[in-house]
């Protein structure tokens, strides 16, 4: 007799689904390597790079509090299927422009930008999907799934995307990119009626920005959450991306020894991902606080000038708590807020991270040419401590129980 399936895996719809994001997954993280070469290759211009680069997370960051709204007012569904297939169009669009030698900067900014304009309202929109397609008991377990897929392609994204730029092209890269948009497009359509339960049109947009504001700032466990990892992305991750390639190349460690750092970020965030698939914190956000707690340590390494072989399990262990962390936080989002909220308000979670990550790195690598290298990963490592702290003594953080589900 054949066992039946259970958990979220055994939802057909969910299934589909999961399997049309990994594929989405899988193509975007083709892009970092695939764009940067395209364009070096097309134009031999780092400005131009960056200027695309720009103005693709520009109008993304501008434009994610109209897409929370939108994604909110209407079927969550039909906003993830419109803007998959606006995202698929502009990759498609830049890659044949690169394939055939014209792709000028203005051109690749413009559909760029479009991206980016798309990637506004598909990201809130992601943020209430589980909830529909899963009975809320299994909306953790689908959302660390989907956290495997992400990070098990960020992981296979980055090399194929080398072995394509190497036999094909950079261009082509860039068009496997835009048909796994369109071949995740497809998924949404099998999974059932685009049509959903948005809260409709019957209020001003303003309005409806505003009531999602008041029900942020009314929560307090949501914002501190929210400063907590805009924070994390100001301080810790600059720390690690901008003055940790700096200081292994000071301590020896290499271009050679970095890449087995990183190697050990991308398998920690894939364990972490397993490590929320059955565990069940009373308390997930207190849980969530303490796992981001973790990444002090790999910092403190860093900081000391540690070999490789303190500094990669470090690096899984941190990473693995940071992908832990998110996922009992999205899971958390998903199952305390009333559904006509959640995009609204993971609109403010996408903006804080989205907008302090390039400042922090802005002010990461002016620092880095004044400062210490050592003494300013100890300070993004003593930072983290104590915001995890002062979350440890928020009552709104520690009240939030598992399954304590909202639904007015």
């Amino acid at each position: 007799m054949v066992k039946a399936r259970t958990g979220p895996l055994g939802v057909r719809a969910f299934r589909i689904f999961l399997v049309g994001r990994s594929v989405s997954f899988v193509g975007s993280s083709l892009i970092p390597v695939a764009l940067a070469f395209a364009i070096l290759e097309e134009l031999s211009s780092p400005a131009a790079l960056g200027a695309v680069l720009a103005a693709q997370a520009v109008p993304q960051v501008l434009f994610l509090l109209a897409g929370g709204v939108f994604s909110d007012r209407y079927s969550r569904r039909a906003m993830l299927f419109q803007s998959t297939l606006v995202m698929g169009a502009a990759q498609a669009v830049s890659g044949v422009l690169l394939v055939t030698g014209h792709g000028s900067v203005a051109a690749l900014m413009l559909l760029q930008a479009v991206y980016g304009i798309a990637r506004a309202v598909y990201s809130p929109a992601t943020s209430g999907i589980v909830r529909e397609l899963l009975p809320l008991e299994q909306v953790q377990g689908g959302v660390s799934l989907l956290s495997l897929a992400r990070n098990s392609a960020n992981i296979a994204g980055p090399i194929l995307a080398g072995l394509l730029v190497a036999t094909v092209g950079a261009g082509v890269a860039v068009l496997v990119d835009a048909a796994t948009f369109f071949l995740s497009a497809v998924s949404l359509v099998r999974i059932g009626p685009l049509s959903g339960t948005g809260i409709g049109s019957q209020e001003s947009f303003f309005r409806q920005l505003a009531e999602g504001w008041d029900a942020f700032r009314e929560r307090s466990w949501v914002w501190s959450m929210v400063g907590s990892f805009s924070i994390y992305q100001a301080v810790v991750l600059p720390s690690i991306f901008v003055l940790g390639p700096t200081i292994a190349l000071a301590e020896g460690l290499g271009s050679s020894g970095w890449s087995l750092v990183l190697a050990g970020q991308g398998g920690g965030a894939v364990l972490g991902a397993l490590l929320v698939l059955k565990w069940r914190p009373a308390r997930p956000l207190v849980a969530s606080t303490l796992l981001v707690l973790v990444e002090s340590g790999f910092l403190f390494a860093l900081a000391a000038g540690a070999g490789v072989a303190i500094l990669v399990p470090l690096a899984v262990a941190g990473s693995g708590g940071v992908v832990a962390a998110d996922a009992l936080w999205s899971a958390t989002l998903q199952t305390q807020i009333p559904e006509h909220l959640i995009s609204r308000i993971s609109s403010f979670d996408w903006l804080g991270s989205l907008a302090m990550y390039p400042l922090g790195v802005a002010v990461a690598g002016i620092l880095a040419t004044r400062v210490d290298l050592g003494t300013l990963v100890v300070a993004a490592a003593l930072i983290n401590i104590a915001v995890r702290l002062v979350l440890l003594l928020s009552p709104g953080v520690r009240s939030i129980r598992s399954m304590t589900v909202t639904v007015t």
